[in-house]
């Protein structure tokens, strides 16, 4: 509702802080979304290491969307990067 202005004012930051909360309780929808704000650099830096993480998780989640987000932050990192990004995907545990 943040990100798009619906029934409340628009705040990106506010949008960022509501999918995270989500996002580690392991809400699917939630982790795709954040990889985009985190893919886009809608008022979070821009880390496509970060983007790929919660696309992953969104995903494996069952989220389709989620897929092609994921393929396009690989194809902007290092092979490096990709294993950090593995990395992080492997060791998230959603909060209780």
């Amino acid at each position: 509702m943040y990100r798009q202005g619906l029934g409340v004012t628009q705040s990106l930051p506010e949008a960022v802080k509501w999918y995270r909360e989500a996002a580690e309780r392991g809400f699917a929808l939630a982790q795709t979304n954040l990889g985009m704000m985190y893919g886009d650099g809608s008022s979070v830096g821009k880390d496509m290491v970060e983007a790929y993480k919660w696309f992953s998780l969104g995903m494996a989640g069952g989220d389709a969307n989620a897929a092609n987000g994921k393929q396009l932050a690989a194809s902007m990192l290092t092979p490096e990067k990709l294993a950090q990004a593995e990395k992080l995907v492997h060791e998230w545990k959603p909060k209780k």
